[in-house]
């Protein structure tokens, strides 16, 4: 995954759409193309391209959750929350089945000051997938916005039962523990 790769896979799925045709089985792997070039596009902070690709693939896929979902991401990253957060209303309405979805839509939420809608959206991943280290960190950071310390240290510290080296939740269980007066913790 070195920068040299994606540069050249990027160049590789630029060429590959060049081609479109007219067999079903092959233009699945067309979407596909779409999605892979969207993502390594979104890993190079190529935010304005990626986002102009899928506008295209979005007329030619309009039921494609992961085309709607990498759209959502590349205005995250643009901090356009409110794209965002309706990109990804548009991949839950048509996968409701990836917890990853909801995690995102939940940051969305959490960047607009809407803590109690994150909750909810950090909740419905976790409840798709318990072990989801992502939603559990983000869950425990809502938790602190919404001054459930307990509760936050309890999500951060699942998190990093997970993944020891997961500095965020380490910060931010330290915070919950300091505003407890926990201070040894």
């Amino acid at each position: 995954n070195s920068i040299g790769d994606k540069v050249s896979a990027e160049r590789y799925y630029s060429e590959a759409l060049k081609y479109d045709t007219l067999y079903p089985s092959i233009n699945n792997l067309y979407e596909y193309a779409y999605i892979n070039l969207a993502s390594i596009k979104l890993s190079l902070k190529k935010d304005d391209e990626t986002i102009g690709l899928l506008n295209k693939a979005v007329i030619k896929y309009p039921n494609n959750c992961s085309i709607h979902n990498n759209m959502g991401l590349a205005f995250f990253a643009k901090g356009d929350y409110s794209s965002a957060l309706a990109e990804y209303n548009r991949a839950i309405s048509l996968d409701p089945t990836i917890n990853a979805y909801f995690n995102n839509r939940g940051m969305a939420e959490f960047k607009l000051k809407n803590f109690a809608e994150a909750l909810d959206n950090f909740n419905k991943s976790l409840e798709l997938n318990s072990g989801f280290q992502d939603a559990l960190t983000n869950r425990g950071i809502t938790k602190t916005e919404l001054t459930d310390y307990t509760g936050a240290i309890s999500d951060l510290t699942s998190a990093i039962q997970i993944n020891p080296n997961n500095k965020i939740a380490w910060y931010f269980r330290g915070k919950a523990y300091s505003k407890l007066n926990m201070k040894v913790e």
